[in-house]
């Protein structure tokens, strides 16, 4: 083809598209409900774009918890550790410049004042932290964050409650198992295999054979196993004493239990009912490894791997759940195992999923009132335990060229805070905390990237930024509780 063609045919085609920005709606047009066309105007083509971006380098800076420093006392009074109030009033500054300061009803403080004194009491018993949210803690994403400095500061060792199959690859432990188990959440698409509720604190069970509507001397043996070991050192890979809560146990069961490559413990699962089989280990097991074999397969509803004392803190994912689920399941049965568990504090991090569902401020409301019963059932079921919600991130749809804030991020958001405080429970503003609208795509273009290319998402580091607000959040507000107590044993002494 000859040159002066191939530059008319191109000449041709800039004055089609041209012509099409001149005329195509600034905003678009829709094709449906759901789908909309856009094309760029001549302003978007030749103009550049001078909106000021918003500044949000502050946050990604490492912050400091408020240190502790020992302060010599008068000879006639009791030495006491306390708090550099300078240090400390820095901090508050910088938590209300980041909009991370945990929230509360009528703004009641008292609380998460409970919680704080079993921080207290951490290294004489255990202190459990539930963390169930969306998709944004798989792979113990932020719960990791927050276990590791909580048990750093309060003690304690084990990673908590997980599965047997888990839904995202563990960071701390290496998981390996028999090819027979099969993994089925209690929410969502349900399996039809399952022909019951019964799914436990985790919403979720995993076997390894098939339900058997009567077990004879023709049913054939299972057997099973699996195994978990650390990948590498930290407070998650102390391995010191084991739970596994089970139920559904149609045939008896045998079981062992090797502490590495010794065989430790052994013994048949009890019939039918929900139980727990525990072990303490004399030294911390380098690999614990479960062989089963009987005519059935029990349910087995979840692991727990912790220590005598201090910090527990269980990852609870659930993908795709917008934090409606519980009253799905069995209650009776949730219950039982939750109230066995003895969580002291449960966040309850959901929001992000319903947004693609949201287009009036009307259905924001409702999902935020259906919230609310949620919590307000979990509060019920566990009474002891205090209630922190953590409300969505900021979630980012194109709008042209560009990734906005959802439309009605907001309404959801506040939605979420209004179930929370109805509940009488904590609110965690993430939305706010990361830099509130058009956010996301400052933390995706960040340098190490901090959010996932689908602008929904936090990267691994990202996750680990926001936890580390969530943390130093939840610092200070221990810290405050704490200083408050100091100043009034001194006003006694």
């Amino acid at each position: 083809m000859k040159p002066i063609r191939v530059f008319s045919f191109l000449a041709m085609v800039f004055v089609l598209l041209f012509g099409l920005m001149a005329i195509f709606p600034k905003d678009g047009f829709y094709l449906s409900e759901k789908y909309k066309l856009s094309f760029p105007t001549i302003a978007d083509f030749f103009i550049p774009d001078t909106t000021a971006k918003k500044d949000l380098s502050h946050l990604f800076v490492d912050l400091d918890i408020t240190p502790e420093v020992e302060i010599t006392p008068a000879l006639d009074t009791v030495p006491k550790k306390v708090y550099d109030e300078a240090a400390r009033l820095a901090k508050l500054d910088s938590l209300r410049r980041h909009s991370s300061k945990i929230q509360y009803p009528d703004g009641d403080w008292n609380v998460m004042y409970s919680f704080f004194e079993k921080l207290e009491e951490a290294s004489t018993r255990k202190v459990r932290i539930s963390h169930y949210g969306d998709s944004q803690i798989e792979g113990d994403r932020i719960t990791g964050y927050l276990r590791n400095e909580l048990q750093t500061k309060f003690g304690g060792n084990g990673p908590g409650l997980f599965p047997v199959i888990p839904v995202a690859p563990r960071m701390w432990a290496k998981n390996s198992l028999s090819d027979n188990w099969k993994r089925y959440a209690g929410f969502g698409r349900l399996d039809t295999a399952i022909k019951h509720k019964g799914y436990g604190a985790m919403l979720s069970l995993c076997r390894y054979a098939p339900y058997y509507d009567t077990i004879t001397d023709l049913t054939p043996n299972h057997s099973a196993w699996f195994e978990i070991a650390p990948r590498f050192s930290s407070k998650a890979t102390v391995f010191k004493e084991f739970n596994m809560y089970y139920n559904n146990c149609q045939a008896p069961v045998f079981v062992q239990v090797y502490n590495g490559e010794d065989l430790y413990f052994q013994d048949s699962l009890k019939l039918n009912d929900f139980g727990k089989m525990k072990i303490i280990f004399d030294n911390p097991a380098p690999s614990i490894k479960i062989n089963f074999n009987g005519q059935a397969s029990p349910d087995v509803l979840g692991i727990s791997i912790s220590s005598a004392t201090g910090i527990i803190a269980d990852n609870i994912p659930l993908r795709g759940a917008s934090g409606t689920e519980f009253s799905k399941t069995d209650k009776v049965l949730f219950e039982k195992m939750l109230r066995a568990l003895s969580p002291d504090l449960l966040i309850l991090q959901f929001g992000g999923n319903v947004l693609p569902y949201v287009d009036t401020e009307e259905k924001a409301a409702n999902y935020g009132r259906w919230l609310g019963t949620h919590i307000k059932m979990l509060r019920k079921m566990v009474p002891d335990a205090q209630v922190l919600v953590i409300g969505p991130a900021d979630m980012s749809v194109k709008d042209g060229e560009n990734f906005v804030t959802h439309p009605f991020m907001e309404p959801v958001r506040d939605a979420v805070k209004s179930a929370a405080f109805s509940a009488g429970a904590a609110f965690w503003d993430m939305y706010e905390a990361m830099g509130g609208k058009d956010s996301m795509p400052i933390w995706v273009n960040a340098d190490p990237p901090l959010g996932a290319y689908d602008y929904i998402h936090f990267s691994p580091k990202g996750a680990q930024k926001i936890a580390q607000i969530f943390y130093q959040s939840l610092m200070h507000d221990y810290n405050t509780w704490k200083n408050i107590g100091l100043n009034e044993k001194t006003v006694h002494n």
